[in-house]
């Protein structure tokens, strides 16, 4: 028909098909970033903080034992030498110049030249040793020269041969064997040449 549109055979017109082949373009409007949002890039997110404990990971953390009943821990100055035998543990052979020997747990063994022996109430010593002072409140048995103090507390179980310039029992305390004050201090030097490790003055002990 003269004068009508051109129609297609499926009933559009060309101008109708002419536009829709032209879309205007569309601009993504730009983001501002404000204080409360943010936006992540990969460079960002590796530069979050990470936590210091990662969830899921327990938290190490230490306790200190209670201190056996009666004893006390001695402050070491620097450069003295501590030997601590703890709990559970089992120890055999020989020490020699020991400033302090701490027993918390089982020793046989032959103390040489030591400052100080402390047996706590779980500790037990079997053997010999040689020491200026001894504190006992556990197990020893076998041999014992103290050239100072010695000290039984009254948890303390002793047996053999103690010889000491000065003993403190508390009530409670079991000993049997032989024990022996000597006057003056018993002879604990490291150079002992006679080969005996457990010497002391026999002129002063008759």
């Amino acid at each position: 028909m003269n004068g009508a549109p051109h129609m297609s055979i499926f009933g559009r017109s060309e101008n109708t098909k002419r536009n829709s082949g032209t879309r205007p373009s569309v601009r993504p409007l730009p983001i501002e970033q404000s204080d409360d949002v943010k936006l992540l890039t990969p460079e960002a997110s590796t530069r979050r903080n990470v936590p210091a404990v990662a969830m899921g990971q327990p938290r190490r953390t230490t306790m200190a034992l209670p201190m056996p009943s009666g004893m006390q821990r001695n402050e070491m100055s620097v450069g003295e030498k501590r030997l601590i035998v703890g709990r559970d543990i089992s120890l055999a052979g020989e020490i020699a110049d020991c400033d302090q020997l701490v027993v918390e747990g089982s020793m046989d063994a032959t103390l040489r030249a030591g400052k100080r022996l402390d047996i706590y109430q779980t500790g037990v010593f079997r053997g010999a040793a040689n020491v200026q002072e001894a504190d006992i409140a556990g197990t020893f048995a076998g041999e014992l020269n103290v050239a100072g103090r010695l000290r039984l507390r009254a948890t303390s179980q002793v047996s053999g041969t103690i010889r000491y310039s000065e003993i403190e029992v508390e009530a409670g305390a079991q000993l049997s064997g032989e024990f022996q004050y000597v006057a003056g201090s018993v002879n604990t030097a490291a150079n002992d040449t006679d080969g005996d490790i457990y010497p002391y003055n026999s002129a002063a002990n008759g």
